[in-house]
């Protein structure tokens, strides 16, 4: 959600231009994975403090935090290109070949679906129902 902040400021009017620029790109979402990278690596000891004082443990390594930065902003691009009309995420080419294969609101329910199995998958983890392998 964090390559969203662009277009929240659009929508709110706090920014001009168009809501989708080059963050919802491939090109721009691998230099914004790149730029989210150096930030969590940044403040990963204060975000670790925080964590221990809510008994939370993570095991984590900057290539994890790069994967996850960089799968996660491929993959809201590659989600919003189905349904945004005005997304171009190959750019410099204007073209579109995601575009309404899938309309919002499947996208939406597709999105929904996922966020409810993963919160299943981690209340299994935590009550020890399913074992998730970490290596």
């Amino acid at each position: 959600m964090l390559i969203d902040w662009r277009a929240a400021l659009v929508v709110f009017g706090l920014w001009p231009g168009p809501r989708h620029s080059w963050m919802h790109t491939y090109l721009g979402a691998i230099l914004f994975s790149m730029v989210l990278t150096i930030g969590m690596v940044l403040i990963r000891p204060e975000l670790d403090k925080l964590m221990e004082s809510m008994r939370l443990h993570q095991r984590v390594s900057v290539t994890r935090i790069a994967i996850a930065a960089f799968l996660g902003s491929m993959i809201h691009v590659t989600i919003d290109a189905f349904h945004h009309p005005l997304m171009y995420p190959f750019m410099p080419y204007d073209i579109k070949p995601l575009y309404g294969l899938f309309s919002t609101h499947e996208m939406r329910f597709f999105t929904a679906f996922c966020g409810f199995l993963a919160i299943l998958w981690y209340i299994g983890d935590h009550f020890g129902l399913i074992h998730i392998p970490t290596k």
